[in-house]
């Protein structure tokens, strides 16, 4: 299981260009000068079990 604010991996971050060109009918001229994630609530990154989050 992944922390919620782990960054993201360069797999994910091209599938991500993969379905905004293809949902949003974006063509290859389009370019992205950057691709961020909104954070997650405070609530989640909390709820993450402290033994996951490298503490015991």
């Amino acid at each position: 299981m992944r922390h919620p604010l782990e960054p993201r991996t360069l797999d994910e971050i091209r599938d991500v260009v993969r379905i905004l060109r293809r949902d949003e009918n974006l063509g290859s001229g389009v370019r992205f000068v950057s691709i961020t994630l909104q954070e997650p609530p405070k609530s989640t990154v909390l709820a993450f079990p402290a033994r996951a989050r490298g503490r015991t």
